[in-house]
């Protein structure tokens, strides 16, 4: 977002430029933390979502998470690195994904929503 780039003193030509210096990379750890903030409050629904979306939405969020750790990993340099999770790294996050899983879905503080209400019924 603009504010958030004002903020750290980062400009459009400096993108346009692929120029990373200090204020850029403190923009991205600023947007990162945000990301990461809403992915942690994201997964408390996964155990509100049907049944057979769960485990391709905490998939999801996984792989989301090591896209994250690999712009971090390439010092911020999103402009000459590919961040990016590969197919195989895919598929040996599954087991991590399913795990979680179980263990959100499992945890007592999570709020499920209220029961359908069958409107065709009288009280």
């Amino acid at each position: 977002p603009r504010e958030d780039m004002e903020r750290f003193g980062v400009t459009d030509q400096q993108i346009l430029d692929g120029i990373i210096d200090d204020n850029y990379k403190n923009l991205l750890k600023f947007e990162i933390e945000r990301a990461e903030a809403y992915y942690a409050k994201a997964e408390t629904g996964i155990p509100m979502l049907a049944p057979e979306a769960r485990l391709a939405v905490a998939s999801s969020l996984v792989v989301y998470k090591g896209i994250l750790d690999r712009i971090k990993a390439n010092d911020y340099d999103n402009f000459r690195k590919r961040a990016y999770v590969s197919k195989f790294e895919k598929f040996l996050l599954l087991p991590a994904a399913w795990f979680n899983l179980q263990k959100i879905s499992n945890n007592k503080h999570v709020h499920q929503p209220p029961p359908a209400v069958d409107a065709t019924s009288s009280p």
